[in-house]
């Protein structure tokens, strides 16, 4: 049947309009549909792989920066010992009772700097004699300004947290990330961070300083069974225009730590971005940390590292008090790690004490 120019064009217009009204549908439900949050069990320790990261925080709003280019060069070339940091965080009843939850959170209590410290003190006067921390010379104005600070749920795929991204900030600034971390029973790990300028409390306690120098990038910890609160801070360096996003991101990875005797620890094997030889004889350097946490130094420890294409040994004497130590040993292999993390079966012995993982 032969159709008319007027109705091929009637068909046409018919035809346009449907497939509109289809696409406004398809964006409706995806807005009135989002995805569904994560479960409790995206931070859950029983379900956490070795090198994993913890995949649910709550991100605060952005704060402002306090620390500029010329400070982070100074900190870096002088050897300062600290950089100037506020406790943002004092009004909403600090990092050991704040319970942060998405939405609006007012403060709790008055809060004014101390000077000296550099930190949020409760019920403190203001000195007229000393300017702000991190203030140009000559301002005193020491009464810490933030009304409120609101939480969001937010999702990573990967253990970078992102803040320019995660805030929507568009100028560099200061921010918060906490997680709810569950156990079901007390056990140790190790979190091992990329050396971001920041710090991180587990369960109100500081586990790492990032405004120090050299900063101890893997660390033992204790999850008590239940509910654990992590609690993470990451600051931006204004000015140094050098740094990708001001250099505002943090990174955690989880690592399992697993007891060798009462005061010995290891774990962590990972790829340390090391080659060796190529061909039939390559070798990767990889990473083994261990950790001594008795008050007494550690007699001799013997490691062996078997991969699919070789195995190597290595020998530590000891470890002091407290020390906790990567051990580098390049290890026979047919290809590098696409992850970070390296398939080998590992055996750690110290005296008559002895533990074997496949990892």
């Amino acid at each position: 049947m032969k159709l008319s120019q007027k109705t091929v064009g009637l068909v046409i217009i018919l035809a346009t309009c449907l497939c509109c009204d289809l696409a406004t549908i398809g964006q409706v439900r995806k807005v009135t549909n989002p995805p569904k949050p994560a479960t409790v069990s995206a931070n859950n320790l029983e379900l956490m792989a070795d090198g994993g990261f913890f995949g649910e925080w709550l991100i605060s709003s952005p704060l402002p920066a306090e620390i500029d280019a010329a400070s982070w060069e100074n900190f870096n070339r002088f050897n300062l010992e600290f950089l100037p940091v506020h406790d943002w965080l004092a009004s909403f009843g600090g990092v050991q009772q704040i319970k942060p939850q998405p939405g609006l959170m007012s403060p709790t209590q008055t809060v004014v700097a101390n000077i000296s410290q550099g930190q949020g003190v409760i019920g403190a006067k203001p000195r007229v004699d000393a300017p702000e921390t991190g203030a140009p010379a000559g301002q005193t104005g020491a009464v810490i300004t933030v009304g409120s600070i609101i939480w969001k749920s937010q999702l990573v795929a990967s253990p970078v947290l992102s803040f320019p991204d995660l805030t929507s900030a568009k100028d560099p600034g200061a921010a918060y990330a906490a997680a709810t971390i569950n156990s079901g029973e007390a056990q140790d790990w190790f979190l091992e961070t990329d050396g971001f300028l920041g710090q991180v409390w587990l369960n109100g306690e500081l586990i790492y300083d990032g405004f120090t120098l050299n900063a101890q990038k893997m660390v033992l910890v204790h999850f008590k069974g239940g509910q654990n609160n992590l609690l993470l801070r990451s600051d931006a360096v204004k000015g140094d225009y050098w740094r990708k996003n001001w250099g505002w991101t943090a990174s955690i990875k989880c690592w399992r730590a697993r007891p060798v005797s009462r005061q010995l620890w290891v774990g962590a094997l990972r790829s340390a971005n090391g080659w060796s030889g190529d061909g039939a004889s390559l070798k990767e350097a990889v990473s083994i940390t261990i950790a001594n946490q008795a008050g007494q130094s550690s007699e001799r420890i013997s490691l062996s590292v078997k991969g699919i294409s070789g195995e190597v040994k290595a020998e530590v004497d000891s470890l002091s008090p407290g020390e906790i130590r990567d051990v580098e040993v390049f290890l026979p292999v047919s290809g590098a790690s696409t992850d970070g993390r390296r398939r080998a079966n590992v055996l750690v012995t110290n005296g008559a004490n002895r533990v074997e993982w496949a990892s």
